[in-house]
Parts: C-alpha cells; sequence; structure tokens
C-alpha cells in the first residue's frame, strides 16, 4: 500500500512530537542530576576530614660568618582536621602568610670547620595555628626537623689584576701603570677556596689602534661560590706619545779589592730607550748606573765581562745597552 503525502506529514509531526518530549526529559534529568551533585558537595563539605595541607616557611637572619651548605624545605606539610568548608577555603586562598623562623637566634653547634643547627619544627606549632583559619585544627608537621649545616666564611682583601688586550698606534704606549679604582676588593666564601685567592683579574677587554688614554668602567671576572664587595671597578689606562732617546753612561765596577785597578775597553756604553714625550725632558744619566761585577771576572777566563744596568728609571721602555760586553785588564797597584 503506498503512503499518501497528507499520511508522510502526519508520520514526520508524531516523530518531531516524541523527540521534543525526550529532549525535554533529559534537559529535566540532566538539572536534577546537578542539583543532586550540588547537595551532596554542600553536604560533603559539611563534614569533618583529615587532610594535608603545605604551608610556607621562610628564613631570615642567618649567622654571620656562616655559609648554608644544604637545602631548606620551602614548604611544610601540616596534618590537620577540620571542616570541608574551611579546608577548600585554605587551599583556593592566593596570599597565605609564611611563617618566618629567625636563625640567629637559634642554638649553634659549632666545630673546627662547620656548625649546624637542629630544630623541631614543634616549636612553630603555636604560630602556625594562630595564622590558620579559627576551624582548622593542626594535628602534625612535616618534616618533624629541619637542620642547618654550615660552612665557616672567610673574608678577606684582594688586588685587582687586567685582563687586557692592548694594541697602540705608532709610536703611542703605555705611559705609566694601569690603575683601578677601587685597586682591591674584599671577596668572602668557603675558607678553604678563598685563601687559595690571590687576585681577582677584569674580563677580558681588548683595545685597538690606541693613541689616547682611557678611563672605563670595567667588570670583574665572576668565581663561583665567591660573593665580591664589587662586581665593576674604573680603570685608568694612561697612553702618550712615545721618542726614542739615548745619551753614555761611565761604567763602574763593583766589588773591586782595593790593591787592584781594572781597565775596561771601552769605558762607556750608550743607551738607547724609548720615552714618552712628557718626560724627555726629565730622564737625565742620573737615572742610571752600568756595572760590570769583580767577582764574576776574578776567575773568569774569558776576554769580555757582561755590563749591567743596575739601576734604571721605570718611566721608560725598549731599553739597550751596547756593547754588552766589554774587555778588561785587571792590574796590582
Amino acid at each position: 500500500m503506498k503512503l499518501k503525502l497528507p499520511d508522510i506529514k502526519r508520520i514526520e509531526e508524531s516523530i518531531a512530537q516524541v523527540n521534543v518530549k525526550i529532549n525535554q526529559n533529559a534537559l529535566l534529568f540532566s538539572f536534577f542530576l546537578l542539583l543532586s551533585i550540588i547537595f551532596w558537595f554542600l553536604d560533603a563539605l559539611s563534614e569533618k576530614y583529615v587532610s594535608q595541607i603545605n604551608y610556607p616557611v621562610r628564613y631570615t637572619s642567618f649567622p654571620d660568618n656562616k655559609i648554608l651548605q644544604n637545602q631548606l624545605p620551602n614548604t611544610l606539610k601540616l596534618k590537620v582536621e577540620a571542616y570541608g568548608f574551611d579546608i577548600l577555603k585554605y587551599k583556593l586562598s592566593i596570599a597565605q602568610t609564611p611563617v618566618f623562623v629567625q636563625v640567629n637566634s637559634l642554638p649553634l653547634r659549632e666545630t673546627d670547620d662547620n656548625a649546624s643547627i637542629y630544630i623541631s619544627t614543634n616549636y612553630m606549632h603555636q604560630e602556625i595555628e594562630k595564622q590558620l583559619s579559627a576551624g582548622i585544627n593542626l594535628i602534625d608537621i612535616s618534616p618533624d626537623s629541619i637542620v642547618f649545616r654550615f660552612a665557616n666564611q672567610l673574608r678577606k682583601k684582594v688586588v685587582v689584576r687586567h685582563n687586557f688586550s692592548i694594541q697602540f698606534k705608532q709610536p703611542y704606549l703605555l705611559s705609566g701603570k694601569i690603575k683601578f679604582e677601587p685597586d682591591s676588593i674584599l671577596i668572602s666564601g668557603l675558607a678553604q677556596q678563598v685563601k687559595a685567592i690571590q687576585y681577582i683579574e677584569t674580563e677580558a677587554v681588548g683595545f685597538e689602534n690606541m693613541k689616547d688614554s682611557v678611563e672605563q668602567t670595567v667588570p670583574l671576572k665572576t668565581l663561583s661560590g665567591i660573593e665580591f664587595s664589587k662586581n665593576e671597578v674604573k680603570a685608568t689606562i694612561p697612553i702618550e706619545q712615545f721618542t726614542q732617546k739615548e745619551f753614555e753612561l761611565p761604567i763602574q765596577v763593583q766589588n773591586l779589592p782595593d790593591n787592584l785597578q781594572i781597565k775596561l775597553f771601552p769605558q762607556h756604553v750608550k743607551l738607547l730607550f724609548l720615552v714618552s714625550l712628557s718626560n724627555y725632558k726629565r730622564i737625565i744619566p742620573a737615572y742610571f748606573q752600568a756595572t760590570v761585577d769583580y767577582n764574576l771576572l776574578k776567575n773568569n777566563k774569558q776576554e769580555k765581562v757582561p755590563v749591567k744596568i743596575s739601576k734604571q728609571t721605570s718611566d721608560i721602555q725598549n731599553l739597550q745597552i751596547y756593547p754588552t760586553e766589554v774587555e778588561y785588564i785587571v792590574e796590582i797597584k
């Protein structure tokens, strides 16, 4: 039998009515299910529970001249009893006031190389309980103790040294010592480590084509486990134009017995060196002394004896002497 068009429309309308009833029933069921869950949750929160919560702890005022060697807990695990509402409120709170431990107020046990502090967390019980909500009863604190292990700290003063690479534009050179402000710093750290440190270097810095003096702040090279009183210093690098200067010096004889005399050939040496323009006129022969030592030649079978510059100024560079050896004749007076 064939269905006519009006019959098909009646069937479609019936199916639509059934679907609407099903959707309405599902929505109604979901509503009552959600409502029952809410009532169940509220009823559950009204019950008392034993639960664990984390509580922040902070440490202040560590002992002087001590270095902490171990890691300390940042939180304490609290075993508490409270209504579900109070526990939920605590766990959802963003800002929780920590308990503070003033370390230097605790008894310190010292040995030759180290020290320690032992505290029972039970002594924090009252303070933590005051900061918890009124409805939360504190049962236990974990860990039951906190141990602070310290090593002795040493402080000492060390000089600063440069780690510079300087290339000069000719005819410019370094005209004095590189100076630092400050020229030394205080360092602190483990005693054994600090004792082995004699100086602190700057970080490696390169200067190229230099012809002018420099004043520059430079960082210090860090050392693991070592604290610095300053992390940078001001460096002064004096640079000047240099030129060549020369003059002759008479050779003096040292340690010559009174009953002997010595003749040298030649009796003078020529000095060649570089000096800054600002010091050119100031540098005179009196700043130098050329000598030979009789003790070197009395058993010497060689015909020549070396000439040494036994006195000189620090304001010159590239000192050269001609000749470096002289002939001699020793005679009895």
